[in-house]
Parts: C-alpha cells; sequence; structure tokens
C-alpha cells in the first residue's frame, strides 16, 4: 500500500485488454513485436477514451505505437502508429535511417538506446481513435 492506494501489476490480456485498460492509472507497452502490439491496440474499441487522462508509457515497440510515424529496422520501413504523440520516431537510434522520414512534417523523436522523451496531452483534448488505420 503506498498513499493510502494499491498498487497493483497486470499483465495484459489480449482478450481482456479493452477492461483492463478501464481499470488501469498507468500503461506501460512495453517493447518487443510491434506489429502484434499495434493489432492488439487497434482492436480495442474507443481506445483514445479508455487512455484519456492516464499515464501511458512506449518502449521501443510501445513508443513507435503511440508514435503518428515511425521507422523500424526490424520491420524495414516507415509505418503508420496510433498517433497518440504527433512525431516520427526512430527507436535505438544511430543516426542512420534519418532519411526514411526526411518527407514528414512530423518533429522528430529520434531515441539511442536509454533515452526517453516526455509528452504531455493537452488537457480537454482527446487523443485520437485510430481503429481504422
Amino acid at each position: 500500500m503506498s498513499n493510502g492506494r494499491n498498487l497493483t501489476f497486470v499483465t495484459a490480456k489480449k482478450e481482456m485488454l479493452a477492461e483492463q485498460l478501464k481499470q488501469a492509472d498507468i500503461v506501460f507497452l512495453r517493447g518487443g513485436k510491434t506489429e502484434p502490439l499495434l493489432s492488439a491496440l487497434r482492436s480495442v474499441p474507443d481506445l483514445g477514451k479508455k487512455l484519456a487522462g492516464k499515464t501511458v508509457v512506449g518502449e521501443s515497440a510501445g513508443a513507435y505505437a503511440l508514435s503518428e510515424l515511425f521507422f523500424s529496422k526490424s520491420m524495414g520501413g516507415v509505418f503508420q502508429g496510433l498517433g497518440f504523440v504527433p512525431v516520427k520516431t526512430i527507436c535505438h537510434f544511430d543516426g542512420r535511417h534519418v532519411e526514411q522520414l526526411k518527407d514528414s512534417k512530423l518533429p522528430p523523436a529520434f531515441l539511442p538506446e536509454n533515452a526517453f522523451r516526455i509528452f504531455h496531452q493537452t488537457p480537454g483534448v482527446e487523443p485520437p481513435d485510430h481503429q481504422d488505420i
């Protein structure tokens, strides 16, 4: 118990994801395989509403999922994320592949190993829902 609150860590299950997101205060999207993560998140009805007002953290594949656009070396190209953070992202950035995202006017989030960026949602502005991507 911390500050009068029970802290509970729950591993998400695809079949329960919508309900788990509704119950969570903090959502951590870990690294790993980006495509299955995006698929699972896109399957959640009203995802933006379920994430509104929560602390959402993305690491590697999780950061890609939250971004508008991302370049993935392992997937071999530029892809569209969920768009919750209006940036173009390259995780594990080593100075290469910037040209892959040169046509986008979005601000860059080029993240070398062990680096992070913090973004804040504008109060009163709901994050987008991207069920149709």
